[in-house]
């Protein structure tokens, strides 16, 4: 390598991740607004197949891949915690209710 040459991989610098931040939060928001629950091998709505684009060039596939394992790990999460509170609320437990006014 010649002096003064970096050999810093550009893609990990501070403008390059907040670009691909930008472009995920682009397609995750083009994915919920198409009623969609995305989850790793689920297909892209064809109305997002441009921000799926647009942040596979924009990250690493290394990135994408643990942003969209993510994803879908906080998807199940959220499922499960709807039906826990949906649960508690038919059964009563968990709230005030049927307990005596103090």
């Amino acid at each position: 390598m010649a002096p003064g040459t970096s050999s810093v991989d550009t893609s990990v610098l501070k403008k390059a991740r907040e670009q691909c931040w930008q472009a995920r939060d682009a397609f995750y928001a083009c994915v919920e607004a198409a009623g969609v629950t995305y989850t790793v091998d689920a297909p892209i709505p064809a109305q997002c197949s441009a921000t799926r684009a647009a942040y596979t060039s924009a990250c690493k596939a290394s990135w994408v891949k643990h942003f969209d394992l993510l994803q879908d790990k906080r998807l199940r999460y959220l499922q499960t915690l709807r039906a826990n509170i949906a649960k508690q609320t038919q059964t009563g437990t968990g709230s005030q209710q049927g307990k005596a006014a103090a």
